[in-house]
């Protein structure tokens, strides 16, 4: 183990111990107080004998205690003091007697002391051992030295034993010297413990001495115990029975003397080795601190007694003169130096007394201005300003002695002083000398403390007032003081106008003045002619002096001798007034310092600051002046600034010479200093805050303290600049940073300071509003700043603002420890890194992009505490912004349903907009209220993360970004263009994934999710999302106006950086998109392996006979599955295999174009050719169907020649059939019949061809049967083929790719009109293709018959049967031809049919071939498929589009009813018929149809093909009028038309069928309910009431209010209830009626049918009931019911009223003069009433008035 291990074990074991001992010490408040001085006293008359002869007992120990002695100390009562300690004493003894470990021992015994101070534990333990071994020291002691041993021996019969005592003698005096030094350590203990500061300071040190003394006085105990009781080998009875003592005498025997001798030894180890160390070193220890602490009380005592004097108020100033000079009674303690005769201090009473207190080695240029002052006072003692003396207070070393070469020294001052001098330095006191250091701040140079005739002190040092004004200062006060600076101007004069007699003459003559100084000769030379020429340049007059340096020597003499013999300029011609000028230069710079002028709001000290600190280099300097202005700089700096005039002397235009030059000075000093290598950057910041010595410049913001720039030295520095009225938001990422780095200011990071240099208009006055706005921005920065705005000179802010580029927006600065600038705004890096920018250079922001991808991190770091969790959990992230809050809403819910269809952790934090205001706020709220989505929670967040993105932007601009060649300032770029409209954004990310798109983008990439959600197989949710937010913007892109092809070739083909993207098989070299430029581009499509032989030899033929166009392969890879070599091989022999361009490599191909390709160009693996023409605009996405359909004729293949060339095309075997068979066009030319048939089963080809031909012999056509097979022809189609030429059955397709391409021909045609925008909807072609292509899913045949546009076409049964059939509709050529008849009769047979459920014939009415939603429910308005209607009842409501709004009305009532009754359920299903013989324009009237609609109708009247139309008109008889066609569940119709039983029984009706109607008119009779049932709510009431209804008409008004005034007048005369009800007219204009029914209701004529609709609807549904009738058989004559709704409905036909009389079965009808005549002859006929009731007896006399007529005038027509 090595000493240091060693040494480091025992300060271990040292602090153990000490820790120990202190846990056995009591708590203070339990802590008893002990005297301890009287049983100290005790121990020492125990230790010294009377006659000591053993070293350390002798007079010496006696004098120690009597400094410990007092009066009390002998006054106590020592009995009554052991008797109270006895008990501890005894325990102690037992412990000291017990043996054993002696740490042991020493620790117990610190146990049972622990409740004693410190200084009572060590005491008591002495004592206890004094008490028990005392006496063995005694014996020990020689007979000689006390005569009564001699007898103990005798007396106790025991052996002499002092020869051999004296024999051991050497080795006792060792043991005695130990116990000698335990007493003093305790002692010195007592006195420390006295000694308060000293046992707080030192505590652990006394603990220590207290165990050591302890332990020390067990081990001699232990000892001593060995020597008197123990080591022997049988038992001593003495050393039981009598005292230690004797048992010492007898252990000294003979016989025990080597014993002994062992004992001896290990007391002697034990002295000179652990117990005498430890003991030893702690007591000089201990003392030494006590000396030092009683010097130190002594000193303060003395110290507090002289301050106190210089506080005191005086009658004069001798008590403080006698204080500072010591001097006795008899002693003259003064000399004066002009007389050299001694004083007493009498002769400074009452006077201003200065005291000159410096050391001995004060210089005569040091006295030169108080002796001039002191002798010009001396000529005239009766002045004011004379009443003054002066005492020099020497200053010396007394550390060493004071020798003749001192005093010589000391004398020889004295003599050059004129003034007093203390007689000797020795009279001066060391307390006065520390009073002079500490108050007066005395250090080296000399001072001149003022005393007032009362003694006070009123100036600590006024010398440098007497080197400023002299005399003038007189009473030398600071007041004095105060008031002269206060008359005072800075000004050339009074810098130097007292050095040089010419200087008041030049500014009298308004000249231009320039002093300079320094050592360098060349420089000077350079410099003088510099001045001199610019000055003729600018043509003023310039005066220059040369003022040397500080401390002139032989190099000032020469340079003034030489600039005074070649005229350079001007010079001081003697030393003493070069350093007069610069020590008075020192004295101002002291005054304003002594008067508490602070650096940064005094122009003058900044002044006085910066030309001192040009003295301290030796090059030189220069000072230019007129009036107070001033420009001053060092040697280069000034006259880099007068050669580089040119540069500034624009500055004169608006202002004066001197200014000019110091703006631009300050602005080229801080250049040149900045790109300068330093050592530090003190030099700097000097350069830009006036701190030259000053130690106050800067404001510690949290702690509102000022300090030096030195607290900035060697660091680095950021430099925060603004102007005076800057947002404290804008640095809230600074302060965030600044207050975390200070918390680790280990930290590399932490290792800068910032420093606020607010740039202010110094135009306007510093006023109290602006003091108090700067000192705001200071309070809340927790950084520096600079003390006060003045600070910062203007020509620093002329550098700020033209070099920096400073323009009010606040910028950071920084200064690398060295002071050079790296960085000249890194606001930006803090708010993208943080503290993780440090040192914030240019370099380290380079390196932090070079590591930092584009990511989540790095865009929201720190704006939301959840972002770090969310992106260790691997959370997609979405940032969102933007002020509309209807967006927002519409945006989140998309967003969370996106996140939930794709089972993805979605993480949505709203960032708001760059300016927050009450609008961000506001929707913060909401958000937050609403719990829409996460949200920034104050708008400082959300400014942060916007300038944070700003800061990106400029931080990459900063390192030579731009949007073109920086994909990161890109995506910058396009959030914040985001953010300059009020709409919103988002932002998806994941690790480095992101996609950002603005508003509608975003929306539409959600809505669209089911349409990429297929792509996250390849990639994950962003990436996908990303790429088809890219293909969306290449769509825009499509759609935009572009001048060229470039832009969106490049986009579609990017380029690679090692390749151009371009290839040419028949070329060897890539090529650029650039030879595609300006040409009509065919982009062929396909997958990267296709093979498709007769396709690419059909476009090489039109590519090589065609230069009109360019054409480009684009190969689509499946990249969800690894690309196999396989794949490779076949992709180059494709590229090969093509003469036009294709892609260098499909990887060239990304997402987002295959999402395009296969989402906007329905690229679905086969291939297609997409159009763009010269100026890049898509005008075809797939061109290769016109090119099968019409080949070269469809150039330029765009949709507007597609769209002509359909407009040129009818719908007929030409267009189904061409260029398949040769023979077609002599068929058509021919005029004959086409049959097309198609399928696999050889046996129906053979029936059905049989039956066709037999059928075109019967029907008298000439038809021609042509086999095509089918779409994917195999070896059973080749073989029928073969069977069909073979056996003649028809003609036929000769060869496999014959029906291929007659297959896939008709699938373009489809794809052709789909993309045209016809629909199977709304386009009968496409129906028809769309059923023939659906017939070759089976294998079963079918058959299409055609001539000209006519066509007839059914699957394989359907045909069959129909053909079959022929002498059934044979006939149905009489009115039309074969095509058609057969086409009729095919929906006949299907409607005759049996079928299990209504789907089919649903199939057959309404195209539903694969349109899986051709109906739409009206009050949903959702798209359904016929399968709801399965199995239903279905109302056919058949009608055009012109049908009355109120017919609507009825049928929505009875509808909704039936929802309410489960039994009598049913759906309609609307089938409009409209006029096909124009083209369609009509789709707003159908859709607002459809709109009123609740039930269900087809999505679009196309939908109903023409031949079910004539079906609906010749077998269901549709007329114009609606109809309602009843299908029962099973499909079958059981009524043409139910519309008449809905009018009258509503949902009653149910089933509607024929007998239904029969059965519910059995049950009816005629009466008030069946006429007006429905049509008034209070009929019920009256019926109920058995009340008298009258119903009555017409549109006569004069006729109504004679009619209702009479019937009123009746009724009262007949006292019957008569309820009288106006129905209108069923044909009247609806104004009329309306009109009507308003005159009724406002003169209160009857009661009325208060809607138009209501009239309409009764007599529709009496009309409705006549029809009833009449299509069950019944007939006027033979039908009582039916008579009277043909009476009715007959007075309707009349101008003139009429009216009906009811009350339950019973009615009276008539025309309107017929009843007006009957109710006026009342009288006539009211007798009738007595047997009949009212009705009857009108009736009665109604058939009287009537005359006969025939059966014809009553008919209902």
């Amino acid at each position: 183990m090595s000493v240091s291990d060693l040494h480091r074990e025992e300060r271990w074991a040292e602090r153990t111990t000490i820790w120990s001992v202190q846990d056995t010490h009591a708590d203070d408040a339990d802590v008893r107080e002990l005297s301890v001085k009287p049983l100290l006293h005790i121990i020492e008359e125990i230790f010294q004998p009377a006659s000591p002869s053993v070293p350390g007992f002798g007079q010496g120990t006696q004098v120690q205690l009597n400094v410990l002695e007092d009066d009390s100390a002998f006054q106590f009562d020592l009995n009554v003091m052991l008797h109270l300690l006895s008990s501890t004493i005894n325990q102690i003894s037992s412990k000291i007697s017990s043996g054993g470990d002696e740490h042991e021992t020493t620790m117990g015994i610190l146990e049972i002391l622990g409740s004693y101070k410190w200084d009572a534990k060590v005491v008591l333990a002495l004592v206890a051992f004094a008490f028990n071994f005392g006496d063995f020291l005694v014996m020990a002691q020689p007979y000689s030295s006390n005569p009564l041993l001699k007898s103990v021996p005798l007396l106790k019969e025991l052996p002499k034993t002092q020869e051999r005592v004296d024999t051991f003698k050497p080795k006792i005096v060792e043991l005695s010297n130990l116990i000698k030094a335990a007493l003093n350590m305790t002692k010195c203990i007592v006195e420390c413990i006295e000694f308060e500061s000293l046992n707080a300071i030192y505590g652990e040190d006394i603990v220590s001495a207290v165990y050591w003394t302890i332990r020390c006085i067990v081990g001699c105990a232990s000892q001593i115990l060995g020597l008197t009781g123990m080591g022997r080998g049988y038992a001593n009875p003495l050393s039981q029975a009598f005292s230690p003592y004797v048992s010492f005498i007898y252990l000294v025997s003979p016989n025990n003397q080597n014993f002994l001798l062992g004992c001896l030894r290990k007391i002697s180890s034990i002295a000179e080795t652990k117990f005498a160390q430890r003991v030893s070193s702690k007591h000089i220890y201990l003392k030494k601190r006590l000396n030092e602490i009683k010097e130190r009380e002594r000193s303060k005592e003395a110290s507090e007694k002289f301050e106190k004097l210089m506080k005191e108020v005086h009658t004069d100033n001798l008590q403080v003169m006698k204080g500072l000079i010591y001097a006795k009674e008899d002693q003259l303690p003064l000399l004066k130096g002009d007389t050299e005769k001694r004083d007493s201090i009498e002769v400074l009473r009452s006077k201003n007394v200065l005291l000159l207190i410096s050391d001995m080695k004060i210089t005569d240029g040091e006295l030169f201005i108080l002796k001039k002052m002191y002798r010009e006072s001396n000529n005239d003692p009766t002045k004011e300003r004379s009443q003054y003396e002066v005492v020099w207070i020497p200053v010396v070393d007394r550390s060493t002695p004071w020798t003749h070469a001192k005093q010589d020294q000391f004398e020889n001052c004295q003599l050059r002083m004129p003034w007093y001098s203390v007689y000797h330095p020795l009279m001066i006191d060391s307390t006065v000398i520390t009073y002079i250091k500490k108050v007066w701040n005395f250090k080296e140079n000399p001072i001149l403390v003022v005393i007032d005739p009362e003694g006070k002190v009123i100036n600590n040092n006024a010398l440098h007032i007497i080197w400023i004004w002299g005399s003038l200062a007189f009473p030398f006060t600071s007041s004095k003081e105060a008031e002269l600076w206060e008359h005072e101007t800075w000004t050339f004069e009074f810098l130097a106008g007292f050095i040089d007699a010419a200087i008041p003459i030049w500014r009298a003559e308004d000249n231009y003045m320039c002093l300079y100084g320094g050592g360098d000769m060349d420089w000077i030379k350079k410099f003088t002619t510099t001045a001199q020429r610019v000055a003729e340049a600018t043509r003023i007059k310039l005066q220059i002096l040369y003022v040397g340096k500080s401390k002139p020597g032989e190099q000032i003499r020469e340079n003034i001798s030489i600039i005074t013999v070649e005229k350079l300029s001007y010079s001081l011609q003697d030393l003493t007034l070069v350093w007069v000028f610069w020590e008075r230069l020192k004295s101002m710079k002291q005054s304003r310092m002594q008067l508490k002028c602070a650096v940064q709001n005094d122009p003058v000290l900044q002044e006085i600051n910066t030309i001192l600190s040009f003295d301290e280099k030796d090059k030189g300097w220069a000072l230019f002046c007129k009036g107070s202005d001033m420009a001053m700089a060092r040697s280069e700096i000034i006259l880099q600034c007068l050669t580089n005039f040119d540069s500034w002397r624009k500055y004169m235009n608006d202002q004066d010479f001197v200014i000019a030059l110091n703006h631009y000075n300050r602005k080229f000093s801080l250049t040149q200093l900045i790109e300068s290598q330093q050592s530090d950057n003190m030099d700097v910041l000097r350069a830009l805050i006036y701190d030259k010595e000053d130690k106050l410049s800067l404001l510690k913001g949290y702690t509102k303290t000022r300090v030096s720039i030195e607290v900035l030295k060697s660091k680095t520095v950021l430099l925060l600049i603004s102007d005076e009225e800057f947002e404290n938001e804008k640095l809230f990422m600074l302060k965030k940073m600044y207050i975390e780095s200070r918390q680790d200011p280990a930290k590399e990071e932490s290792q800068y300071e910032v420093l606020w240099i607010p740039v202010v208009d110094r135009s306007t006055e510093w006023n109290e509003t602006r003091q108090q706005r700067f000192e705001n921005h200071q309070s809340n920065m927790t950084w520096y700043s600079v003390s006060h705005p003045l600070l910062i000179d203007p020509g620093v802010i002329i550098y700020i603002q033209e070099v920096r580029h400073f323009n009010k927006e606040p910028i950071l600065v920084v200064l690398n420890p060295q002071g050079k600038l790296v960085n000249d705004n890194a606001l930006h890096m803090l708010s993208i890194w943080g503290m993780h920018g440090f040192p914030f250079s240019m370099a380290k922001e380079a390196e932090l992009w070079k590591q930092q991808n584009w990511r989540i991190k790095l865009l929201a770091d720190s704006i939301n505490e959840d972002n770090p969790n969310w992106i260790a959990e691997e959370n997609y992230v979405c940032l969102y912004g933007g002020g509309n809050i209807d967006w927002i809403k519409k945006f989140i819910a998309k967003a969370q349903a996106v996140a939930e269809a794709a089972h993805i952790e979605l993480q949505i934090l709203y960032v708001g907009k760059s300016n927050p205001g009450d609008q961000i706020q506001g929707n913060i709220s909401t958000i937050t209220e609403e719990k829409l989505s996460r949200s920034l929670q104050d708008l400082p967040w959300v400014s942060f993360f916007w300038n944070q993105l700003k800061s990106m932007h400029q931080s990459r601009m900063h390192l030579g970004g731009t949007k073109e060649n920086d994909p990161l300032m890109q995506e910058i770029n396009t959030i914040l263009s985001f953010d300059d409209k009020d709409e919103g954004w988002a932002a998806f990310c994941r690790g480095s994934d992101m996609a950002i798109a603005k508003r509608e983008d975003i929306l539409q990439c959600l809505s669209d999710f089911f349409l990429w959600r297929t792509y996250m197989n390849e990639k994950e949710f962003v990436t996908t999302l990303k790429h088809y937010h890219r293909k969306l913007l290449l769509v825009q892109l499509m759609g935009s106006p572009l001048k060229d092809s470039m832009d969106f070739l490049s986009a579609l083909i990017p380029a690679n950086k090692d390749h151009e993207p371009l290839r040419k098989a028949d070329a060897k070299e890539t090529a650029s998109i650039e030879v595609l430029k300006n040409k009509t581009l065919l982009f062929l499509i396909s997958d990267a392996e296709f093979v498709d032989e007769e396709l690419l030899f059909m476009l090489k033929k039109m590519y090589e006979e065609s230069r009109q166009f360019e054409m480009v392969w684009i190969p689509v890879v499946d990249r969800s599955n690894p690309w196999t070599p396989a794949q490779e091989n076949q992709f180059l022999i494709n590229r090969w295999k093509m003469s036009w361009y294709s892609v260098y490599h499909h990887s060239a191909i990304d997402l987002a174009v295959i999402m395009c390709i296969e989402q906007e160009w329905n690229f679905k693996k086969k291939p297609i050719l997409v159009v763009l023409d010269p100026q890049g605009k898509l005008v075809n996405d797939n061109a290769l169907h016109m090119l099968w359909i019409w080949g070269s004729l469809a150039f330029p293949f765009t949709s507007a020649r597609e769209a002509e060339l359909w407009k040129q095309q009818t719908w007929g075997i030409k267009l189904l059939a061409d260029s398949i068979n040769e023979a077609i066009p002599n068929w058509i030319t021919e005029e004959n019949y086409i049959c097309l048939y198609g399928g696999g089963n050889i046996g129906w080809i053979k029936q059905f061809t049989a039956k066709a031909q037999a059928v075109s012999e019967a029907a008298h056509v000439k038809l021609q049967i042509l086999y095509v097979g089918k779409s994917n022809p195999s070896e059973q189609i080749h073989g029928n083929i073969s069977r069909i030429t073979e056996e003649k059955l028809s003609h036929s397709l000769q060869d496999l790719p014959l029906v291929r391409f007659f297959w896939e021909r008709l699938k373009i045609i489809f794809h052709s009109g789909m993309k045209l925008g016809f629909t199977l909807e709304n386009d009968p072609i496409m129906q028809d293709i769309n059923t023939i292509l659906s017939f070759d899913n089976s294998d079963e045949g079918w058959a299409v018959f055609c001539r000209g546009s006519a066509m007839a076409m059914a699957n394989g049964e359907i045909i069959l049967q129909c053909l079959s059939d022929f002498d059934l509709w044979r006939t149905y050529m009489n009115d039309m031809d074969f095509v058609t008849a057969l086409n009729h009769y095919r929906l006949v047979l299907l409607m005759e049919l049996p079928h299990t459920d209504n789907l089919e014939i649903l199939g057959a009415l309404i195209y539903a071939k694969e349109v899986h939603l051709p109906l739409l429910k009206g009050d949903t308005k959702e798209r359904a498929s016929i399968e709801v209607l399965k199995s239903k009842t279905l109302l056919l409501l058949i009608s055009d589009l012109e049908f009355a709004n109120e017919e609507l009305l009825m049928l929505e009532q009875s509808y909704k009813g039936s929802l309410q009754d489960p039994t009598k359920q049913y759906e309609i299903v609307w089938i409009p018929v409209v006029d096909r013989s124009s083209q369609w324009n009509k789709q707003g009237q159908f859709e607002n149809h459809q709109s009123r609609m609740p039930w269900y109708s087809v999505y679009h009247p196309l939908m109903i093909k023409p031949g079910v139309l004539m079906y609906i008109e010749q077998v269901w008889k549709f007329k114009k009028k609606p109809i309602f066609v009843v299908l029962e569940p099973e499909g079958k119709v059981v009524n043409n038309n139910a519309l008449h039983m809905l009018r009258i029984w509503g949902s009653l009706a149910f089933p509607f069928t024929s007998t239904r109607e029969a059965e519910l008119w059995t049950q009816e009779i005629l009466r008030i309910e069946l006429l007006a049932d429905s049509i008034d709510a209070t009929i019920p009431i009256w019926i109920q009431e058995e009340n008298y209804i009258c119903l009555y008409g017409g549109e006569n008004m004069d006729w109504i209010r004679e009619f209702t005034a009479i019937a009123h007048k009746v009724a009262e005369a007949a006292s019957i209830p008569l309820q009288i009800l106006y129905v209108g007219k069923s044909n009247s204009d609806e104004e009329q009626v309306c009109e009507n029914i308003d005159t009724i209701t406002v003169e209160k004529l009857s009661h009325s049918l208060q809607e138009y609709q209501q009239v309409w609807f009764f007599w529709q549904r009496l009309e409705s009931m006549w029809h009833s009738k009449t299509q069950l058989g019944c007939t006027v004559e033979n039908d009582p019911i039916l008579q009277e709704i043909n009476s009715l409905l007959s007075f309707d036909k009349n101008h003139e009223g009429w009216a009906v009389f009811c009350r339950g079965t019973a009615m009276a009808k008539a025309k309107g003069e017929t009843i007006l005549q009957c109710l006026k002859d009342f009288d006539s006929w009211k007798t009738h009433m007595e047997d009949k009731d009212f009705v009857t007896a009108l009736n009665h006399h109604l058939n009287q008035l009537q005359k006969p007529t025939s059966m014809g005038e009553t008919e209902h027509n």
